[in-house]
């Protein structure tokens, strides 16, 4: 079964519409998210991309490239994988402009 399958099938035995429905449900859902991979949703690339960016230690968030012009980290996106009134599954990740 996939991995998002069994996050989804355990956030749903696992929350209710007040929250968690006890701790052990919880870390059910904590250790399939321990899991998880960007591969998982199909966000390999974009993860492979920002695992390859750094950042500068000047604390700017440019770095200069080869050329010498100032380079930008990937963009931060959303990815929305479920919602309903006890929870919601999505995820983030860098993309490049």
């Amino acid at each position: 079964m996939p991995v998002v399958q069994k996050l989804y099938d355990a956030c749903k035995e696992s929350f209710s519409a007040t929250g968690p429905v006890s701790e052990e449900a919880l870390e059910k859902v904590h250790a399939i998210l321990d899991q998880m991979k960007p591969s998982n949703v199909g966000l390999e690339q974009e993860a492979q991309l920002a695992r390859q960016w750094k950042g500068s230690i000047n604390g700017t968030n440019g770095r200069k490239g080869r050329n010498g012009s100032l380079q930008y980290p990937p963009t931060i996106k959303y990815l929305h994988l479920h919602e309903c009134d006890r929870f919601s599954v999505s995820d983030y990740y860098h993309q490049k402009c």
